[in-house]
């Protein structure tokens, strides 16, 4: 990507601005999150409790940007499952269980049929997201046509739910999305997951759209924003992190 240089973080969910850049990013865009909590239902990041073995599988999907003037994000789906890929690596992203020794593979996919093939190599462990979501949708696709949306909407670019093979993964494996409010509200999508595949889901808790930091205490939720944060520039080769943007970055577990 060439030297370091500022240029304005991107953001995704909610609703973009339609004269956003090609590249992502633009004036005002900004970042926030803050401490996490445990609440009730609501968790900071789980816990370690995986029969992970070398032979386990650890897959982080990571959608289609989205098309011009339609939350485009660039590269920072990618930037963000590769910080992942790192962190889960060296077991320095709280909650995620430790590799041990297995193999942790980033696979980028455009349609539901991507991600079921993605997932269908079995023994998945760790499965998380990095795309664009509502409450009742995985849009991993950006294309508008069949199978670009986990959903069971009943939509015609909606694939269900129950397509996703339940005999790919260990009993006790976990799924996490960082897309936007996929576990907000009454019957979110992580809900309707865990609910079909009979596994733990973590999913964002809150009702907006969510931004990138290069902070690692925002990108962990160690302190909220401040208002420099929003003035933050990217710089291509460092960490990134997806974050809701709409107050505490929160967690919720499902079921």
């Amino acid at each position: 990507m060439g030297e370091d240089k500022d240029i304005p973080l991107a953001w995704t969910g909610g609703r973009a601005p339609l004269n956003a850049p090609a590249g992502g990013g633009g004036p005002g865009f900004f970042l926030v999150a803050g401490p996490l909590m445990s609440i009730g239902p609501t968790v900071l990041f789980g816990k370690h409790k995986r029969a992970v073995t070398p032979t386990s599988n650890f897959i982080i999907v990571v959608g289609d940007p989205g098309l011009a003037g339609e939350h485009f994000v660039g590269s920072f789906f990618q930037l963000s499952g590769a910080t992942h890929q790192k962190e889960v690596n060296s077991s320095s992203f709280r909650g995620v269980p430790s590799p041990g020794g297995a193999t942790v593979n980033v696979v980028r996919c455009s349609s539901v049929t991507d991600f079921v093939k993605a997932v269908s190599v079995g023994n998945v462990a760790y499965l998380a997201y990095f795309g664009h979501s509502e409450e009742d949708a995985l849009f991993i696709g950006q294309r508008h046509a069949p199978d670009t949306n986990l959903s069971n909407r009943g939509g015609s670019e909606d694939t269900p739910i129950s397509k996703i093979p339940k005999t790919a993964f260990i009993a006790d494996a976990q799924i996490r999305l960082f897309g936007c409010k996929a576990g907000f509200g009454s019957n979110s999508i992580a809900e309707q997951i865990a609910k079909e595949l009979g596994i733990e889901v973590f999913a964002y808790d809150n009702p907006s759209g969510a931004f990138f930091t290069q902070d690692p205490d925002l990108g962990h939720g160690l302190r909220a924003v401040k208002p420099a944060d929003k003035k933050a520039r990217f710089k291509p080769k460092s960490d990134t992190w997806m974050v809701p943007f709409d107050g505490t970055p929160t967690f919720k577990r499902f079921p």
